[in-house]
């Protein structure tokens, strides 16, 4: 039966569901992702992450893939490192890592003031102490670093026999 198929989707709405089999074909489907970069005139983005999920009927599984945990520390770095400043990035939790979509830059002209004016907003998301990150290879590097697939992962393949 389909319905009874495990299918994955990448977390953008541009990605549909694809069905798969075993934890193997979820390793070999993350591997081949690349991370999502877009550049426009009022937009920079440099995506740390891209999200999983996993469903079969009324269970699923959700889950970060990143390189490596990133901190506020290492944002400011890249912002530093791109564009020569931090832009104010600043009241951000140094403890709690970050799923960082990047930053948005709007332009406006005020009709009180002859100069324009510079809006910038991040785009970011901490990782919770509940949420589950693995890596590229699927092992799990957040809240707990284990070197193996997460739990609920394997459990979702376990519970199709």
């Amino acid at each position: 039966m389909d319905s009874e198929k495990i299918t994955l989707k990448r977390g953008e709405f541009k990605f549909p569901f694809v069905n798969v089999e075993s934890i193997y074909d979820v390793a070999k489907y993350v591997s081949e992702q690349t991370f999502y970069k877009a550049e426009s005139r009022l937009m920079d983005w440099d995506k740390n992450y891209f999200t999983i999920q996993l469903r079969k009927q009324n269970n699923s599984f959700y889950f970060y893939v990143m390189d490596k945990l990133v901190y506020a520390k290492d944002i400011k770095k890249y912002l530093y490192d791109n564009y020569g400043e931090t832009f104010e990035f600043y009241g951000v939790s140094k403890e709690m890592p970050i799923a960082f979509g990047g930053w948005t830059k709007e332009t406006y002209q005020p009709l009180s003031s002859p100069k324009p004016i510079i809006s910038k907003k991040y785009v970011y998301n901490y990782i919770r102490p509940n949420y589950i990150v693995v890596d590229r290879n699927l092992n799990q590097i957040w809240p707990v670093a284990t070197g193996k697939p997460p739990v609920g992962l394997i459990d979702l393949f376990k519970k199709t026999r």
